[in-house]
């Protein structure tokens, strides 16, 4: 079987990046990793991990209904900048970019661009929040 490249477009296998942070998110070093390991449990429909990985006031969003049923396509994250959220920080704001479809057969795809706050408690990086989001349709 040929390993799969991880969808967080790190140029790694699958199995060498966010799988291990899958089975266990305390072995996540920094914010970029995180975001990263999110981001690739959206596109496999791994609620618990995203649950796992979040807290009050953004876990009152959670929706594991939405997460194992929603048709988004989810085509690509790319990183804009990072402020802090190193190993020996304890928060840390990415601003990001994902790129989405809204269905399998949908020809629009949708940008949404999120500055979000990470936070280290007990020494697990978790997203508090989003700081700001926009959706952007993308012109073709």
């Amino acid at each position: 079987m040929k390993p799969e490249p991880c969808p967080c477009q790190s140029k790694k296998n699958y199995q060498d990046c966010c799988q291990r942070y899958h089975k266990d998110p305390s072995k996540i070093p920094t914010t970029e990793h995180l975001l990263r390991a999110r981001y690739t449990a959206f596109v496999y429909k791994l609620p618990s991990f995203i649950k796992q990985t979040m807290i009050e006031p953004a876990i009152k969003a959670y929706d594991e209904n939405f997460i194992l049923h929603s048709p988004i396509q989810w085509k690509s994250l790319h990183i804009l900048n990072k402020n802090k959220g190193d190993e020996f920080d304890n928060e840390g704001t990415i601003n990001f970019i994902v790129t989405c479809l809204e269905t399998k057969e949908s020809t629009k795809p949708f940008a949404v661009k999120e500055s979000s706050l990470f936070k280290r408690i007990n020494g697990i990086w978790v997203y508090e929040k989003a700081l700001s989001i926009e959706n952007n349709p993308i012109a073709k």
